[in-house]
């Protein structure tokens, strides 16, 4: 049973629809594969059951699935899982979906991998709501399991940080960054502005 919260900027839908061609270039869902060995080799899990938490429109989900991973896709966003299944589809790749908000998701010791990629850990004001996912993602893994989290480390980020950029894609769309760095280095706040 999914709790009432205060909505956030992740909860509105149109900014997935709007921001999934900026987000989710073909290259994004190619790289996933050789991103899934690179971990597979670090972490290399005991069993085959994987928890693909935030998992987006599939990316690393349908890598796993093709490893012969036994894959559960949990995200809250009901348009990135119509992706998932969409691409899963066409892939051939057999893959549980679940639509959940990542504070709630929580099945004691099914995984023995449980992943959490592209920066989707940390977007919470509360840094409370952090340490329930902590916490969940624990519960869920088996024990011996592995937990891997891809976050962007402050040391890179200060290194290329640049406080406004911007990119354009081949259909003519222009997508302009504006970035404010806070809480000394631990968080940014990001405006994006898309100009059609």
């Amino acid at each position: 049973m999914t709790k009432r919260r205060k909505k956030e900027w992740f909860d509105d839908d149109s900014f997935w629809v709007e921001m999934y061609p900026f987000m989710f270039p073909e290259k994004r869902f190619a790289d996933a594969f050789d991103q899934i060995d690179k971990i597979l080799q670090l972490v290399k899990p005991r069993g085959e059951m994987v928890l693909d938490l935030c998992c987006g429109p599939g990316r690393c989900s349908i890598a796993l699935a093709h490893k012969g991973f036994v894959v559960t896709g949990v995200d809250r966003t009901e348009f990135l899982l119509k992706k998932a299944k969409t691409r899963a589809r066409a892939a051939k790749a057999k893959i549980e979906w679940v639509q959940c908000d990542m504070r709630d998701f929580v099945r004691p010791e099914g995984f023995d991998l449980v992943l959490s990629m592209f920066t989707s850990f940390g977007y919470f004001d509360a840094k409370e709501a952090d340490s329930i996912v902590l916490s969940n993602m624990f519960a869920n893994l088996k024990p011996g399991g592995a937990c891997v989290i891809d976050v962007v480390g402050k040391e890179w980020l200060a290194k290329v940080f640049q406080p406004t950029n911007s990119e354009k894609l081949p259909g003519g769309t222009t997508l302009v960054q504006r970035h404010e760095v806070f809480d000394n280095w631990t968080r940014i706040r990001n405006e994006w502005i898309r100009y059609a």
